[in-house]
């Protein structure tokens, strides 16, 4: 699902990892970032992670996001986010 709200602030402290935009620290969640200025108009693009929960009852299985890609990483041989995609143009 994408969302757009106004850009009102950004703290950025590459030495500590953290990352705060718009009063809300992002940097746990955040997997991709890219701020621009552009005919005097800021952007923020930000690509963050969520964890999806699926619990069956009947079964007791319980899955995430993270653990499938885990999971299909592993099979495939490929460390998890060594992948990088090529820019769009």
């Amino acid at each position: 699902m994408n969302s757009v709200e106004e850009l009102k602030t950004i703290a950025i402290n590459t030495q500590k990892g953290i990352c705060i935009v718009n009063g809300v620290d992002v940097s746990r969640d955040a997997s991709y970032m890219k701020l621009e200025f552009e005919n005097g108009e800021w952007s923020l693009q930000i690509t963050t992670k969520r964890t999806l929960a699926s619990a069956y009852k009947e079964s007791g299985i319980q899955a995430t996001t993270e653990s499938i890609l885990a999971s299909a990483y592993k099979k495939i041989g490929i460390q998890q986010g060594s992948i990088a995609l090529p820019n769009s143009k």
